[in-house]
């Protein structure tokens, strides 16, 4: 009778102590899948962005149907990524929508040695929010440039 205790007694302790770190590496686990989640789809779409001309090749805010501001891979097109500002200024949703980021939200910043070309596109993330950040080495107009694309929700 007292092994039967004893048995029961460890196996208490033993729930007690998995049932209080369960839900901790569960909330762990969720934050880990979500990070890898947007920051697999952050690099998804920037290549997309930056080694594509998009689809069709000589789209316009009408007619994209798969968003792509480069001439060739990681040279951007001023044109593809002055028509890109003006969709998201538009209609910042749309744009989402055409780029497949349903439930996330986005940011991109292009940053050159030439102020002129610097470029915020998107929406600003909270600093709270949970954000993935991708960056690529692109070429705008012969200068080296940073495009940076921030996922985020």
């Amino acid at each position: 009778m007292l092994e039967l205790v004893g048995v029961l007694f460890v196996f208490l302790i033993i729930f007690l102590f998995l049932e209080n770190i369960w839900p901790e590496n569960v909330s762990r686990w969720k934050g880990e899948y979500e990070f890898q989640t947007m920051y697999n789809r952050a690099q998804q779409e920037s290549t997309a962005l930056v080694e594509s001309p998009g689809y069709p090749m000589d789209w316009n805010p009408q007619s994209v149907q798969i968003v792509g501001l480069s001439v060739q891979k990681n040279v951007l097109d001023s044109n593809r990524l002055q028509m890109f500002s003006q969709m998201v200024l538009d209609d910042y949703n749309l744009t989402k929508h055409k780029m497949k980021f349903f439930e996330y939200d986005f940011f991109i910043e292009i940053d050159s040695n030439k102020d002129s070309l610097d470029r915020n596109i998107g929406r600003i993330p909270n600093p709270a929010s949970n954000t993935a950040v991708v960056w690529r080495n692109v070429s705008l107009e012969g200068q080296n440039a940073i495009f940076r694309l921030t996922v985020f929700r």
